[in-house]
């Protein structure tokens, strides 16, 4: 292939579509290729090729008229080939912003495992004849290259993949800001592999896992109220930072930002609690007096009860007790956040 030794280790087709994977999906959608049959030829999963052909039906380019049968819009397409200020990748791009969705998914970066690569070592040589790169790490052991503007660290046992910061996912939970984000990864890993005529599967798929993610709630009410006076608000857990406010975009963003647990963080604790508060218009002092209303009630009726259920009430009692301190500690830790920020 060249003077550095062939770094093949399987061929990898090219995509018949180099500009965009978008188009690429057009195409095998035109030459009969079903869904399903394009997720296997690339590798893919099901769901992510079906992000690309709902992105393709949002914009008018493709219309399903049966199981697995699509038409192409040919007049549409044609007007989306033209070539004017923004390329066919920024057309589809969620990075323009749907800001009927409620969460930002942004800030991606990914480590990829790699095989055992004939001549990988000789990596540095091959790239000097084929693009421009920079040398980096320790003893300028790791090359760096850009695809996509994807920016993209070559070292010896694995790869990093760093997403544009420009580049955002909104979404309606944090959890498909990932799935979009990781069928991102796939389109620039199979860009690599043809671009280096290698294979970066392990028996058969890529193995990742995602080392940095943030997910953003926007035009949250919380965040608008720090913003607009100018406070500050990061929280620290035993693992370190994990959501903070921030402004991004003038968008008045609650942010996750832990590399590991950002998603989880995002949708199952802090999306569901500030909807919450939203819709209840409770504040952690009505919480409090709510529970002890509950708890003279029932304090009440298990005094009274003698009957097989009185064990049960009692115990759930303790409970209501246990809840019930932990709304008070909650509230006295805020307002102490709250005095903090006022001093600042």
């Amino acid at each position: 292939m060249s003077s550095t030794g062939n770094l093949r280790s399987k061929e990898v087709k090219v995509r018949p579509c180099t500009s965009d994977f978008y188009f690429t999906i057009l195409y095998d959608l035109k030459n009969g290729l079903r869904p399903s049959r394009i997720a296997k030829k690339y590798k893919m999963s099901k769901q992510a090729i079906h992000w690309y052909t709902e992105k393709l039906k949002q914009n008018n380019l493709i219309k399903k008229v049966a199981y697995g049968v699509w038409e192409i819009n040919e007049k549409e397409v044609k007007e989306h080939l033209k070539v004017g200020n923004a390329t066919p990748y920024k057309t589809f791009t969620s990075s323009c912003g749907d800001f009927s969705k409620q969460i930002r998914g942004h800030g991606f970066s990914f480590k990829v495992r790699i095989p055992k690569l004939r001549n990988w070592e000789n990596r540095e040589k091959y790239l000097t004849e084929k693009i421009k790169f920079k040398n980096i790490g320790l003893h300028n052991s790791i090359q760096s290259i850009t695809i996509k503007k994807y920016k993209i660290w070559l070292c010896k046992k694995s790869i990093i993949v760093y997403a544009p910061k420009s580049k955002s996912y909104f979404t309606n939970t944090a959890k498909e800001s990932k799935l979009q984000a990781i069928a991102d990864l796939k389109y620039i890993l199979n860009k690599l592999e043809g671009f280096l005529k290698v294979s970066m599967q392990i028996n058969g798929k890529y193995v990742f896992k995602v080392s940095r993610q943030h997910y953003a709630k926007i035009n949250d009410e919380l965040a608008e109220h720090y913003n607009r006076n100018k406070n500050k608000l990061a929280i620290e857990g035993y693992d370190g930072q994990w959501f903070l406010i921030d402004n991004s975009f003038n968008l008045n963003e609650a942010e996750c930002v832990h590399p590991a647990k950002a998603q989880e963080d995002m949708d199952e604790v802090i999306h569901p609690f500030l909807n919450q508060l939203r819709e209840t218009k409770l504040m952690p002092n009505q919480i409090i007096g709510n529970f002890n209303n509950i708890n003279n009630t029932l304090d009440r009726f298990s005094n009274e009860a003698v009957n097989p259920l009185t064990a049960q009430i009692k115990l759930h009692l303790d409970v209501m007790h246990e809840i019930k301190d932990g709304i008070k500690l909650w509230n006295q830790n805020l307002e102490k956040l709250n005095r903090r920020l006022h001093k600042q």
